[in-house]
């Protein structure tokens, strides 16, 4: 398997600043074609910007954006039947030819791939706390699905409207009940609980027992920043700043960015 488009989503908020940095690092890093989809008030065939693939998307007047902006980025695959496609974060960086490439070289382009599928702990006491009507096994992060569009298609069952999309997933649940991870459950639960005869590869583990994900620079390694949330600040003294001779040996695979964006750590 090998990844040619990297999928994004950004609505008119902060989070549009960092798709200039985002679609650099692609393409200079791991040779991909950085795609974004802009969710706005109008449609649009796909253009090139200074930076990459775009695509206008209308957002729905029903849903909230945030929900909108977590589940364009899986509708959007279908654009794409041959092309494998991995699903990212607008702020999350992506700089590991060994993780993202080597990783995955020897995977069929048929099957499917999940890089975080041990994201959350479905047995913890936190994740009953949210009193979800629903039993899944694993919930899988959204970073970083793999596999080809219409692999994603096969799997979710995708129709070609956005609109139609939204309806299909809102039907299925109750969004109340499932603020801001709607992407992840819905994609856990299609790769686990639908008969769509795609081989699927369970792969990262990343997540240490203390919660901290292994060779990730989080917001709070910077040093330049400084939160006005007390916890980030108290987590930079627990665990310190990012070393930048293991950055240049390529030790940590992302970075996961402050937001809003910082010029100053680009």
């Amino acid at each position: 398997m090998k990844v040619t488009k990297a999928i994004f989503c950004v609505d008119d908020s902060f989070y549009k600043e960092y798709w200039p940095l985002q679609a650099k690092m692609c393409k200079k890093i791991l040779n991909w074609d950085p795609v974004l989809f802009y969710l706005c008030d109008e449609d649009s065939d796909f253009f090139q910007d200074s930076h990459g693939t775009v695509k206008k998307v209308k957002k729905n007047s029903v849903h909230s954006i945030g929900i909108q902006s977590c589940l364009v980025r899986y509708w959007s695959t279908l654009f794409f039947p041959t092309d494998v496609c991995v699903i990212g974060d607008i702020d999350m960086f992506m700089f590991s030819p060994e993780y993202f490439i080597d990783k995955i070289k020897e995977i069929s382009e048929e099957d499917f791939v999940v890089l975080s599928h041990d994201a959350y702990n479905t047995s913890s006491e936190n994740w009953k706390s949210w009193g979800l009507p629903y039993h899944l096994d694993k919930m899988f992060a959204t970073c970083y699905m793999m596999g080809k569009g219409r692999v994603f298609s096969k799997i979710m069952e995708t129709p070609t409207k956005f609109e139609d999309f939204l309806e299909q997933i809102s039907a299925k649940y109750n969004y109340e009940n499932l603020p801001w991870f709607i992407d992840e459950f819905y994609i856990s639960d299609c790769v686990q609980n639908k008969d769509h005869g795609i081989k699927i590869h369970y792969l990262g583990d990343r997540v240490l027992p203390n919660g901290k994900v292994d060779r990730r620079i989080e917001k709070w390694h910077l040093p330049e920043v400084t939160y006005d949330v007390h916890q980030m600040n108290l987590d930079r003294i627990r665990d310190g700043c990012y070393q930048t001779d293991l950055l240049k040996d390529g030790y940590y695979i992302d970075f996961h960015a402050p937001r809003p964006y910082y010029r100053d750590w680009e």
